[in-house]
Order: C-alpha cells, then sequence, then structure tokens
C-alpha cells in the first residue's frame, strides 16, 4: 500500500501490483544483506513464501490457478543468484526441508523435503481455498502436474464453515 517513494496511498488508494513487489523485494535484500554482514547468511535456512496468492475472487470458488511465491536457501549454501525451479512442491514440503538442512532426521510424517523433489517428477499437492461473504467455505482442490495449468486442478471437497 505504497508508492515508489514509500508514501502510504492507504486502503484504498491508487495501488500498483509492480511497485508492491519491487518494495518487498527491497526491503527483502536489505534483509539479506544485513544477514551476509553480520555473517550469519552462509549457515542460515531461509524461506520467503507468503500465506497466499492474490484472490480471484474470494466470494466463489477459483477459475484459474491460484499460486504463491516459494524461495528456498538451505543452510550452507551461498547463491548469489536466484535459481528457478518447475518442482512440483508446496507449503507441505518445507518442514522436511528445515529439517534436512539442519542436520535433523525428518520424521516420515512429514513428507518429501523441497530438497529432494527433482524438476521432472510427478507429485500431487493440495490447495485449500477460502471465501469470505455471507458465508465462510473452504474449496479444496487436488493438483497432480504443473500448477499453472489449471486442468490439473480437481476439486475433491467443500465445506461450508
Amino acid at each position: 500500500d505504497y508508492d515508489e517513494e514509500w508514501n502510504s496511498v492507504g486502503i484504498f488508494g491508487d495501488k500498483d501490483i509492480m511497485i508492491s513487489l519491487k518494495n518487498s523485494f527491497a526491503i527483502i535484500d536489505e534483509y539479506l544483506q544485513a544477514m551476509k554482514d553480520a555473517g550469519v547468511y552462509d549457515d542460515a535456512t531461509i524461506i520467503i513464501t507468503g500465506d497466499h496468492a492474490t484472490p480471484v475472487n474470494d466470494f466463489a470458488k477459483l477459475s484459474e490457478p491460484s499460486r504463491t511465491a516459494l524461495f528456498f536457501k538451505p543452510s550452507g549454501a551461498n547463491h548469489d543468484e536466484v535459481k528457478y525451479s518447475n518442482a512440483q512442491v508446496s507449503h507441505d514440503n518445507v518442514w522436511a526441508a528445515i529439517f534436512e538442512s539442519e542436520g535433523i532426521k525428518v520424521p516420515v510424517s512429514l513428507g518429501k523435503s523441497l530438497l529432494k523433489i527433482n524438476e521432472n517428477e510427478q507429485t500431487k499437492r493440495y490447495y485449500y481455498w477460502h471465501t469470505y461473504g455471507l458465508t465462510f467455505s473452504e474449496y479444496v482442490y487436488e493438483i497432480k502436474g504443473s500448477g499453472k495449468d489449471f486442468s490439473n486442478w480437481t476439486l475433491i471437497d467443500i465445506k461450508y464453515l
């Protein structure tokens, strides 16, 4: 909710998603640089993600993919460039990756680590979409294949809360 000079545009102001994205990455960049300056970056496990993507319409079930970014740097890695991956992962793979990157045995119940899913592996993931209106509903989608392709999304459950 800020412009390029970090002036608040307020909750109902003129918002630009690209400016918001640029500002968010400026904050992240400053934080990562502070970690490097403090000498803790290389030994840190860093996960940057969101709790939701921009809603298409949070009064109805989805009609197109809804995805959020997931950045992961395991302890011991010191990459200065972002590497893009098409591996079929979800937030469900994060805890196993944290354990693994810290040298802790990964309990089977945590599933597969982000570090163990390769680019060509077909995985099954779940997406929970909540609607807010006169009623609250949870739509559960199962995703098999690329999350970019909505034909890979299957609505498997609806709960009216």
